[in-house]
């Protein structure tokens, strides 16, 4: 039996998409009472629904919607934090991010791309290519530890738009996250010196 069906129409911000959403969404109670579901849309908003209703849970993010959400695949959630992936940052590269599952306020960041400070940034990425807007791309599915509290980011080729000399961390990697603190737990690279990823 058909309990409650939210559509949310986007009009031209939806048309103009190049993905078709979220592909799934994700579930998170607080065994109180309070049952959400969270997907994301073709035109890059994270919805939060009452599970029970149906309806926006409007004290979450600005009446019940983050903007600029735009991951393929559905969020991850550990405890009171909501994760998602595939945010761009310009000049910093690709993000994943950490949420307040019940307000939507942000938490944390952590940028597939090696930023200023870490070691990988002058030594995997040459000639000054970590200065440039290309970034390792993120577009799988997280998959979530419970019991270690550690969310998995599968990360993508660097485009093969413009010079990037080196391994280019964090490109081709698999990247264990405290998915409470987003501080990288550890990684391990496939692919070294990526050539390019031939869908861009």
């Amino acid at each position: 039996e058909l309990l409650w069906m939210y559509r949310l129409d986007e009009g031209e911000r939806g048309r103009a998409s190049f993905t078709g959403g979220g592909r799934g969404v994700a579930y998170w109670t607080d065994n109180k009472g309070d049952e959400r579901v969270y997907l994301v849309t073709p035109g890059y908003q994270l919805i939060a629904l009452d599970a029970k209703t149906g309806k926006l849970v409007t004290s979450f993010g600005t009446n019940g919607v983050l903007m600029g959400i735009t991951p393929d695949s559905p969020p991850s959630i550990y405890r009171n934090v909501l994760i998602t992936h595939g945010d761009f940052e310009p000049g910093k590269g690709k993000t994943v991010r950490g949420w307040d599952v019940v307000t939507g306020k942000p938490l944390w960041t952590w940028y597939a791309k090696a930023q200023p400070g870490d070691p990988n940034r002058e030594k995997t990425w040459l000639n000054g290519s970590a200065e440039s807007n290309i970034s390792p791309d993120i577009w799988g599915t997280t998959t979530l530890d419970p019991d270690r509290g550690l969310v998995f980011v599968p990360i993508e080729t660097t485009p093969g738009t413009g010079e990037h000399p080196g391994n280019n961390l964090y490109s081709d990697c698999v990247v264990a996250l405290d998915a409470l603190t987003g501080k990288m737990v550890w990684y391990q690279q496939q692919v070294h010196q990526p050539q390019g990823d031939d869908d861009t």
